[in-house]
């Protein structure tokens, strides 16, 4: 069906972003990759997969319904926040050094990387590269 489907790339979108982040985070490779998983997201931001898939997803070709949008929030940036926070965890734990709560912190970073690619559309041409992403990070 339509909204199998479209779980199903939303699932495949967040799964490509999350890469970077999938292996147990040390202090050393912690920046890279966040900077690695900051690039994929932004790219996915500035391009027209994501604008799509959500057109689709609150219009009728989506079945229109609360619990379609409720599980493709949930594949995509619920799974998304998620992940980071698991990986900010991680990373504590592995001892960098991180303030505040892993939930929060994810949910502030993934809504800088949004609010980037938002203000960006204004003043800036494509998505950011690697080194406009380190000074987020």
């Amino acid at each position: 069906s339509a909204d199998a489907l479209l779980v199903a790339v939303t699932a495949t979108i967040a799964r490509d972003m999350l890469a970077p982040l999938r292996e147990r985070p040390t202090p050393g490779p912690f920046k890279a990759r966040l900077v690695d998983f900051s690039r994929r997201a932004t790219n996915e931001y500035f391009g027209l997969r994501l604008k799509n898939l959500y057109r689709m997803a609150v219009t009728d070709a989506a079945g229109g319904g609360t619990a379609i949008r409720r599980e493709l929030y949930r594949q995509g940036p619920g799974q998304m926040q998620h992940e980071l926070a698991r990986f900010l965890l991680s990373a504590r734990e592995a001892g960098v050094h991180l303030d505040g709560d892993c939930h929060r912190l994810a949910s502030c970073y993934v809504a800088l990387l949004r609010s980037y690619s938002d203000l960006s559309k204004i003043s800036v041409e494509g998505p950011p590269t690697a080194r406009d992403l380190v000074p987020l990070v």
